[in-house]
């Protein structure tokens, strides 16, 4: 369900980590955060949960897209 919801730009991860591209991601995304309703809310604070979502996350990011 995290990487269905990160596939579909839902749910981030950490981001681009080109300059260029991260400074144009970060004016519609926040990092390690989920949409809800048109805003992002944080999911950081859930302690290990949170930790695991972010490592889904990152992973789809770097991972090709099929």
């Amino acid at each position: 369900m995290v990487a269905n919801y990160a596939l579909n730009d839902t749910l981030t991860g950490s981001g681009p980590t080109d300059p260029t591209e991260r400074a144009q991601w970060l004016r519609t995304h926040e990092p390690y955060s989920v949409r809800l309703g048109g805003w992002w809310y944080s999911y950081n604070k859930f302690g290990p949960i949170g930790d695991l979502i972010g490592l889904v996350s990152n992973l789809v990011e770097v991972g090709p897209k099929v």
